[in-house]
């Protein structure tokens, strides 16, 4: 199998922090501009929960930055109590949906929800236009191990 070079095979993106977030929360996650890329990889990592936490993440789409977002049809993830050290994970085909992306995040009244949630986009068209893979720049790879 060749090598990838992974500088440019894919970006990271942070699509919610990693927090505590309290019961009944609608925390707020960036808005993903998709230009340019093929696949989205979506990773909710959970920490632990309360007895009783549990909640909902929509993974949205529009063709307009900013507004008019939907429900990708089949892109939800369902959190419970019992999802305690877990990673949810999905991928969604981007030449399928709207350019922007972005999350729809609830979490149930029974109490706090910790989580994170990273986005990871591969299948670049132009990594020259697409990819900053300068030193400091927003897709700096920290490390490569090729065995």
């Amino acid at each position: 199998m060749a090598a990838t070079d992974f500088t440019s095979a894919g970006r990271v993106v942070q699509l919610l922090d990693p927090d505590a977030h309290s019961a009944g929360a609608t925390p707020a996650g960036v808005e993903l501009d998709t230009k340019g890329w093929r696949w989205l990889h979506v990773a909710v990592n959970l920490g632990t929960n309360a007895a009783t936490a549990d909640g909902t993440i929509n993974v949205q789409s529009s063709d307009t930055s900013g507004s008019g977002f939907a429900t990708i049809s089949g892109a939800t993830f369902t959190i419970a109590a019992t999802d305690d050290d877990t990673v949810l994970h999905g991928v969604i085909d981007l030449e399928q949906q709207s350019r922007y992306i972005k999350l729809d995040t609830t979490t149930g009244t029974g109490g706090v929800c910790d989580m994170g949630v990273v986005g990871v986009l591969y299948g670049c068209a132009n990594t020259a236009e697409y990819i900053d893979a300068s030193a400091g720049g927003a897709d700096e790879l920290a490390f490569q191990v090729l065995v």
